[in-house]
């Protein structure tokens, strides 16, 4: 969008969108912090970016945001491991290592975390393996075995496959291992159906459409800003970046409408 109106009707648009910044950020903050309050983490971080996106110096919209990102953070874990323990209580303990090997990835030193899932290894291994002459072809597959699990607690299903067939080979009657490893070849096969992930060329537009929408937007072009930041979402409709920028420039452009300024 480019001003033809002259210095002084220019320099009080300026004035006008300096004034839209500071008060869209401060509503934005407030409504963080409201959510903050409530335990609505996620929500929170939302807002904080949201102001962030009209004002990214703000200190203590900055401060705000660390705050939630930990506080959304601790809640994810706490429920990742909360499941895990009722999945464990309930005997499902395939279900249980999964969310507590998550959790271990993004806090190995989570207390006692370590220790169970090494029981619930175990546990499993006994409930699924049970060898009461403990043969040397037994004890091999139940490594095998374990080792499977721990490939598919970390998503790595190719792994785990190959970890089973190879516990198949020495345990070939036991049906509880051709199971998990049904469940491996399930996961990759979906992995396979899914949708192709975007092709190098569509993500460097992607971030050059982006990156040029940043700049028309500090040069005051919102139109070009906008058309720029509508071609990232046909790209990828979740980028956030591209969804503030176009909400913020339709509340631009409302204002100085509003205002009776032409572009």
């Amino acid at each position: 969008m480019h001003f033809t109106q002259s210095s002084h009707t220019n320099s009080g648009s300026a004035n006008i969108l300096n004034d839209l910044a500071q008060a869209k950020s401060r509503e934005y903050n407030q409504r963080g912090l409201n959510c903050l309050q409530k335990g609505d983490y996620e929500q929170a971080v939302e807002e904080f970016q949201m102001a962030l996106s009209w004002e990214e110096n703000s200190p203590e919209t900055n401060e705000n945001l660390v705050k939630a990102k930990q506080g959304l953070a601790r809640e994810k874990l706490t429920k990742e491991f909360q499941q895990g323990k009722k999945a464990c209580a309930e005997k499902n303990y395939l279900d249980a290592l999964t969310a507590w090997r998550g959790v271990a990835k993004q806090d190995p030193k989570y207390p006692g975390l370590q220790k169970m899932i090494a029981d619930a290894q175990q546990a499993l291994i006994q409930q699924e393996l049970p060898s009461p002459k403990r043969q040397k072809n037994d004890l091999a597959g139940q490594e095998f075995f374990r080792e499977g699990l721990i490939y598919y607690t970390d998503e790595k299903y190719a792994l785990a496959a190959e970890a089973w067939e190879k516990a198949m080979r020495l345990n070939p009657n036991q049906e509880s291992i051709r199971l998990y490893l049904e469940k491996a070849r399930k996961h990759l096969q979906t992995r396979a159906a899914e949708k192709p992930q975007p092709t190098p060329a569509a993500l460097e537009e992607t971030e050059r459409c982006y990156e040029q929408g940043l700049q028309s937007y500090r040069q005051k072009k919102f139109e070009e800003a906008r058309k720029q930041w509508t071609r990232v979402l046909q790209l990828n409709p979740k980028h956030a970046g591209a969804q503030r920028g176009v909400e913020r420039i339709n509340a631009i452009m409302g204002v100085l409408q509003e205002r009776g300024l032409k572009e």
